[in-house]
């Protein structure tokens, strides 16, 4: 690293500004087929044949300005797995197919580019990497971590950490990280003077932890005053109850119950014109209550917002004068906004796990695409650093595995827990017994297929591993769980125990096709970017290509890592053909020494075919009738449904209709023969399955 700090700053000068100059390219696609509907279109996309930087379809492209050449739009609404992304058309003309278009998102970059530029900032931000001075300043008055009493160890230990200008609170999976930092800041606010800046990069992390330290400053019976999220992306289901963490004014107060309203209101994707004014109407209020917001900042003694808010309003938090600048999950966060924001304060605070995901970045710069935790091993963080090592999220077995690989065996299950006379928490960390699994905590699924590429997709997939994905949800719910709640009740309850993960897009758009065709939620299934933080009793991880270097590389073993520890009863992995390339996916593929926690493809044929079988005609899953009993009401009705679902199917293969003219056909049909929306609806899910199947592509 450059020590003069001309040098450094042109660095990073430059790594800030080659990132701005990928961001105003955009994301490149080619159109490959487009469905207008009055002002809309919808775009089915695929990656150019020719790109040296694949592009991948994301939902976070929503409100993104997208171009071609004679038009331009706003996306509205985005379905990854279909590769397809709907646009108003605000101005030219519809694209048309084969047309290259680009979706440009917001560059969050440039306000921390034009701090960089004023010269006398920009020599504050590098200070702390010039001189590798990181002194105690001991306080009068010394956090008492007693008032909380369910404190670990390590975690009473890390209350230490304010007194140092930087320090680092390591929190690897299931130890209590935003838990523990939430108590630390409880404390800080009550014990001691001075302002708190809580920033993440995401709001779904500052709203956990905003509303974490709430419930910590509840323990203590403290008012709920002065701890404040800032910005208007917030979830507000999650702040119902809550209100009080969002700066209003008394006359404004319900602002947040409109917004909750109107989330309860959202329409379907697919209903651009609902969906727009839908989001219009959003705008608004977010609008207001950005508004609202600024006036409050002064006042807060904690204030929690994204980094990027925090960017945009630097000089007005730089007059604030904070005493303590927390980053909350600061393993995402680049060590440009690191040294930016972490200015802002006398003492900065990085909680996080560089062992999971890292900071997303388009360039391989390493100033956005590594973490603050990259300092952790100078001289100076020694003192300042604590790992919390007792973790009660994973059952035993799954945490050693965790730990063996990932944390050089220093992870183990907390000692309370392991403890407890009453075994509770080792009786909610049992897995549940199936006839083919036992009561195991891990199982290794060796799938006899290779991925294959998916064409104008960047990404691969696994038709039978996904097959039997699906196969294996099925086999827990008429195992175990339809035993224990009812058939209406069957999605909750799947959807609260399960969730499937795996790296590639292209897999989870086939894993969502094999689900519906059971008429299993598509709400299982997750890209592993979107799970940190999450945890469910079973885990379903499919690697898909276990010798790609998407998933056997450094970044790929922490996505490995955040896969695994997401389980606390259960782990089931699939190994397709090249596993053993990859050390981590061996050594659980041979942890027992092929014992019996290892199945192979034909250990599971006979779920497989007795599951699968609407995979071959998925309209025949809808009629159970028994011939040798007298049908039911339900089973009339299921026969009407079927017989929808048929004729909708007959006259999809005949007419090739686009997806909006299927939705106008349905509701016309389904009116005529006296279908409910629900029974119409899954009559519609059921006919596209069948309509895939068939070959005719997605709609």
């Amino acid at each position: 690293m450059p020590q003069d700090t001309p040098t450094l700053l042109n660095e990073i000068r430059s790594a800030i500004a080659k990132e701005l100059k990928l961001a105003a390219h955009g994301e490149s696609f080619v159109a490959t087929r487009v469905d207008p509907e009055g002002p809309f279109l919808w775009i089915y996309v695929e990656t150019p044949e020719d790109s040296t930087r694949p592009a991948m379809v994301s939902d976070e492209f929503e409100d993104c300005i997208v171009s071609w050449e004679g038009g331009s739009g706003e996306v509205i609404s985005v379905e990854a797995q279909f590769s397809l992304i709907r646009v108003y058309l605000f101005s030219g003309v519809s694209i048309r197919p084969g047309s290259v278009l680009a979706i440009r998102s917001p560059e969050y970059l440039k306000s921390v580019q034009d701090l960089w530029a004023d010269e006398s900032l920009a020599r504050r931000f590098v200070e702390p990497l010039l001189r590798d001075v990181n002194p105690r300043e001991i306080q009068a008055i010394s956090l008492d971590s007693a008032v909380f009493s369910r404190l670990r160890d390590a975690q009473r230990n890390a209350f230490r950490l304010v007194d140092w200008r930087r320090s680092f609170l390591w929190g690897p999976p299931g130890t209590g990280k935003t838990y523990t930092l939430a108590r630390i800041l409880a404390a800080h606010t009550l014990q001691r003077p001075g302002k708190i800046l809580l920033l993440s990069s995401t709001n779904v992390a500052v709203d956990r932890a905003v509303i974490e330290v709430d419930r910590a400053l509840a323990e203590l019976s403290a008012p709920p005053k002065f701890t404040y999220r800032f910005g208007s992306r917030f979830n507000p289901k999650d702040f119902e109850g809550k209100e009080h963490l969002i700066p209003l004014s008394k006359d404004k107060k319900d602002l947040v119950q409109k917004l909750r309203r109107l989330y309860e209101l959202k329409p379907a994707k697919d209903e651009v014109n609902g969906y727009k004014k839908w989001k219009d109407e959003r705008d608004v209020l977010q609008r207001s209550i950005d508004d609202e917001n600024a006036k409050f900042l002064s006042e807060a003694k904690i204030a929690g917002m994204t980094t990027t808010l925090a960017a945009n309003k630097f000089r007005q938090l730089l007059a604030l004068g904070f005493d303590l600048i927390v980053f909350d999950e600061a393993s995402q966060i680049g060590q440009i906004q690191a040294l930016t924001l972490g200015s802002l304060g006398k003492r900065v605070l990085f909680a996080g796990d560089h062992k999971q995901l890292s900071p997303i970045a388009q360039g391989k710069d390493d100033w956005l695409g590594k973490s603050p935790f990259e300092w952790i091993d100078k001289p100076s963080a020694k003192d300042a650093t604590c790992q919390l090592v007792e973790q009660s999220r994973m059952c035993k077995c799954i945490c050693n595995i965790v730990s063996e690989r990932f944390y050089d065996g220093k992870l183990r299950v907390a000692d309370r827990e392991w403890a407890d006379a009453k075994n509770e928490w080792k009786d909610e960390r049992r897995a549940p017994s199936t006839p083919m699994f036992r009561a195991r905590n891990l199982v290794t699924i060796e799938v006899d297929e290779e991925a294959s590429q998916v064409k104008g997709f960047y990404g691969y997939q696994c038709l039978k591993s996904a097959e039997l994905v699906a196969a294996l949800v099925q086999h827990h719910w008429e195992k175990v769980w339809c035993k224990e709640v009812s058939p209406q009740d069957r999605t909750k309850k799947i959807e609260q125990e399960v969730l499937i993960l795996t790296p590639y897009r292209a897999q989870r758009r086939l894993i969502e096709v094999e689900l519906d065709g059971l008429k299993l939620s598509q709400k299982l299934v997750s890209t592993v970017h979107r799970a940190q933080g999450s945890e469910k009793n079973i885990v379903i991880f499919d690697p898909v290509r276990p010798q790609g270097k998407f998933v056997n590389s450094e970044e790929g073993r922490r996505l490995v890592n955040v896969a695994f520890s997401r389980a606390k009863q259960r782990l089931i992995v699939m190994l397709e053909i090249g596993w053993r390339e990859h050390g981590d996916l061996r050594y659980i593929g041979e942890l027992f020494g092929g014992q019996p926690n290892r199945f192979g493809i034909h250990d599971l044929i006979s779920m497989k075919k007795e599951q699968m079988a609407p995979r071959t005609d998925p309209l025949k899953c809808l009629v159970k009738v028994s011939p040798k009993q007298a049908p039911t009401q339900t089973d009339l009705k299921d026969n009407r449904e079927y017989k929808f679902a048929d004729g909708l199917l007959a006259w999809m293969i005949e007419t090739k209709p686009t997806a909006s003219q299927l939705s106008s056909y349905a509701r016309i049909t389904a009116k005529a023969k006296r279908l409910d929306q629900k029974d119409r609806d899954n009559a519609v899910r059921t006919a596209k399955v069948a309509y895939f199947e068939k070959g005719y592509g997605l709609l």
